[in-house]
C-alpha cells in the first residue's frame, strides 16, 4: 500500500466513527427520584462533582460571585464553598444590594 492508500483508509475510517457518532441521538433523562439508595448516593456523588466543577469554572471564566452550600443526607455538615468567610462576605454584599433598592 502506498502512501496515499493509507491516508484514504485512515480518512475513511475517521469520517465513518465520525458521521455514526453524530448520527446517534442521547437518550433522554427523565428526572425523578431514585428509588435505589445506593444507586441514588453514587448519582448524587458524580452530580455532585461536576456541579463543583461547573461552579468553579463559571467563577474562573466570569470572574463573578458565587457562593455554593450543599446539605446533603450523605454528609455530617453541609459543603460551603469558596470557604465560610467568603461566604459570608457575599451573603452580606447581597443583603446590602436586596436592602439598597427597596
Amino acid at each position: 500500500m502506498n502512501k496515499n492508500q493509507n491516508k484514504a483508509i485512515l480518512e475513511q475510517t475517521y469520517t465513518s466513527s465520525y458521521s455514526s457518532s453524530l448520527a446517534m441521538p442521547r437518550n433522554k433523562v427523565i428526572i425523578a427520584l431514585i428509588e435505589n439508595k445506593t444507586d441514588r448516593k453514587v448519582s448524587y456523588k458524580k452530580k455532585h462533582k461536576g456541579f463543583l466543577k461547573k461552579a468553579h469554572e463559571l467563577v474562573t471564566l466570569c470572574e463573578v460571585d458565587m457562593v455554593v452550600i450543599i446539605y446533603s443526607p450523605y454528609s455530617d455538615e453541609p459543603k460551603v464553598l469558596p470557604n465560610h468567610s467568603a461566604t459570608i462576605n457575599t451573603f452580606r454584599k447581597f443583603k446590602e444590594l436586596v436592602t439598597s433598592e427597596i
